[in-house]
């Protein structure tokens, strides 16, 4: 009995159908190919990978392949194991969520999990056009759009380049200087890369990628400066080391306001794309007391520059302005994180409370177009409190002040002639002791 027992008890605790997706290659260039890879996992029975009804645009599926394979283990039984690679390629700059594929078993429907590809324009001068300066180093740079909408990220790619007789007389390691302009909330992509080498023309250089990510704060034409590398290097052993600096090309950007057209009501400057979630601490609270309303959001995009939703109208309840808290990261070259909005909420009186729904919208660049996201409402219950449902007693009446004392004070005498000549006494004696002595001293001199 005991041997079938646990082999039900394996079986049972196995997931019959596993549904996984991922891409080989989060981040690509403009013209380049990376693969969609579905995975199925089933007790033998067969899926069905359904293929993409739309794509986003800048993204094209250039071909399928299948794989199916089976299993068998004891316990257990069979596994079949069933992918469907789609090869994507991208063919404009931009950062596109690859939409979630359906999964049909036994007639039941699985999704597998949307993706995010981050395509990035190709060098300006991939072939050659530019040319390293005499000591054989270059600085190329360049954005992965030309266009975007205020508050959508844009990527500076900042290459720096070495042939191989330049690494040579380097005398101490290259200090790269990105550019900083105004107007943007600039933040450093942490993920510099390792040195790789590349053939170009008939030298091999060695170089090193710098990015950095832009959000701008407002509509217009902006020029994002050259960034420089200074290096310090030996023309031969019988000169000094000489100090030289490189730039690369300014680059032009084109900043489109957010449209008018569709904006919802609950639309507050956000940008880019998020989803929320909300929560009350505590549910229950005695009248007059405090709880904390907090609305996290989270997603991609500058989570730091983020208003905080619009609350509604709450009858009887006294609410504080927000406080707010907010952390980023960074996934591939994409910016996200997410941001806390906390409001205390203090209720007057008594009796059951709904913290009505609160919707927070946001548009998304990458779809050009205004999404909403919703919290759902919360119930607060607020039981009889021990200050806020009675008055206040009258000793706790605030009293005015007082310039003059009233008739009768206890105290009026202390603005008395006679208090003031009482308080004179003992210095006028003091004073007369003082000139007698000195009287004396002169007398015995």
């Amino acid at each position: 009995m005991l041997a079938p027992l646990l082999l039900l008890l394996a079986l049972q605790a196995q997931d019959p159908v596993k549904v996984r997706s991922r891409l080989n290659d989060t981040e690509i260039r403009a013209g380049e190919t990376t693969t969609l890879r579905v995975d199925v996992e089933t007790d033998g029975e067969r899926a069905q990978i359904q293929r993409f009804t739309t794509l986003p645009p800048g993204i094209e599926l250039v071909g399928t392949r299948d794989y199916d394979q089976r299993q068998y283990s004891l316990p257990g039984g069979v596994r079949r194991f069933i992918s469907r690679e789609f090869v994507l390629r991208g063919r404009a700059p931009g950062r596109y969520r690859i939409p979630a594929v359906d999964v049909i078993v036994e007639g039941r429907s699985y999704t597998a999990a949307s993706n995010l590809l981050t395509v990035a324009a190709a060098p300006a001068r991939a072939r050659g056009e530019t040319r390293a300066n005499s000591d054989g180093v270059m600085l190329r740079a360049w954005l992965d759009a030309d266009t975007v909408f205020v508050g959508e990220q844009v990527t500076l790619e900042v290459e720096a380049m070495f042939s191989q007789d330049a690494r040579l007389r380097l005398r101490r390691a290259p200090e790269y200087e990105p550019p900083s302009p105004s107007g943007f909330w600039i933040h450093d992509l942490g993920d510099r890369r390792s040195p790789v080498s590349r053939v170009v023309g008939n030298d091999v250089y060695e170089i090193q990628t710098f990015r950095r990510a832009f959000f701008p704060l407002s509509d217009g034409r902006y020029t994002i400066p050259p960034a420089s590398l200074e290096y310090e290097m030996r023309r031969g052993l019988l000169y000094a080391p000489e100090t030289r600096t490189v730039e690369s090309d300014a680059l032009p950007l084109v900043v489109l306001p957010v449209p008018a057209a569709g904006r919802p009501p609950s639309f507050t400057g956000a940008v880019g794309r998020y989803t929320v979630r909300g929560w009350l601490e505590p549910a229950r609270v005695p009248a007059g007391e405090a709880a904390v309303l907090t609305v996290e959001v989270d997603g991609d995009g500058n989570v730091k520059a983020l208003p905080p939703p619009e609350l509604p109208a709450m009858e009887g309840i006294e609410v504080f302005p927000p406080s707010e808290e907010a952390v980023t990261e960074t996934e591939g070259a994409t910016i996200r994180g997410r941001k806390r909005f906390s409001w205390v909420l203090i209720p007057r009186e008594s009796g059951a409370r709904e913290i009505p729904g609160i919707a927070y919208a946001y548009f998304d660049p990458a779809a050009g177009r205004y999404e909403t996201a919703e919290v759902a409402p919360m119930a607060l219950t607020v039981e009889p409190g021990a200050a806020a449902d009675r008055p206040a007693p009258a000793a706790a009446t605030l009293r005015y002040l007082k310039a003059e004392p009233e008739p009768g004070d206890a105290l009026a005498f202390v603005r008395s002639p006679a208090f003031l000549a009482a308080q004179l006494a003992p210095l006028l004696l003091l004073a007369g002791a003082l000139v007698r002595r000195r009287r004396r001293g002169r007398a015995g001199a």
